[in-house]
């Protein structure tokens, strides 16, 4: 098989040898599944009529490949396009919740999309959790990475967890102290406070019990 400017050119001899040898050198370029078809090109077909079924069906390989490559990219487009507005949301969202600091929720929301890249957790989860906890007041929006990432250790990258944890951190930080139904909540999230504290030698679970009881 020899080429000149772009194409291909077939040496066949009388006896057929030339023309399979060509067809096989393109088996190698094509890969299996064209190998199939210059097999039965050869076998029964015949020259003119068996490479006008490979070009057909070059043509048709050609034109499946080009398809799926613009379906891709029109499908990486839509979730562009999709997640820009969703970002657009979340920054118009957090300016109502900041009195209209633009500014500020336009860098909570990056530095929410930094936090998403270093853990499991999707930025979705982590701008709820960052919602919860500006409405009850426990966190500021300089430092919401900070707390996100803390309840987010307690919680091991779980959506749930973390939701629950947020919830219970913010009733918390907004009463001033830890009531039964935030321990309750933060115990079936995997955590309990009163046990953190008791090891670090704040008394037995007992007596934190007792102190929470006692307001």
């Amino acid at each position: 098989m020899s080429e000149k400017a772009g194409s291909i050119y077939f040496d066949t001899a009388i006896d057929g040898s030339g023309m399979k040898k060509d067809l096989d050198d393109l088996t190698v370029i094509a890969g299996n599944s064209a190998y199939e078809l210059v097999a039965g090109v050869v076998n029964g077909v015949g020259g003119k009529n068996g490479l006008s079924a490979l070009t057909v069906a070059a043509g048709q390989i050609i034109a499946d490949v080009a398809r799926e490559i613009a379906t891709g990219f029109q499908q990486m487009l839509q979730t562009g396009i999709e997640f820009n507005a969703q970002m657009e949301t979340y920054v118009t969202n957090f300016t109502t919740m900041l009195n209209g600091n633009a500014e500020a929720a336009d860098n909570l929301v990056s530095s929410l999309q930094a936090l998403g890249a270093e853990t499991p957790l999707a930025i979705t989860d982590l701008t709820n959790a960052a919602q919860t906890l500006l409405a009850f007041g426990a966190a500021e929006a300089d430092t919401m990475t900070d707390t996100l990432r803390m309840l987010g250790d307690v919680a091991l990258g779980d959506a749930n967890k973390l939701q629950s944890l947020s919830l219970a951190y913010g009733q918390m930080v907004s009463t001033g102290k830890l009531q039964g139904q935030d321990l309750l909540q933060m115990i079936n999230a995997g955590f309990n406070p009163l046990q953190e504290l008791s090891e670090m030698g704040y008394g037995t679970v007992a007596d934190l019990k007792e102190q929470m009881s006692d307001g």
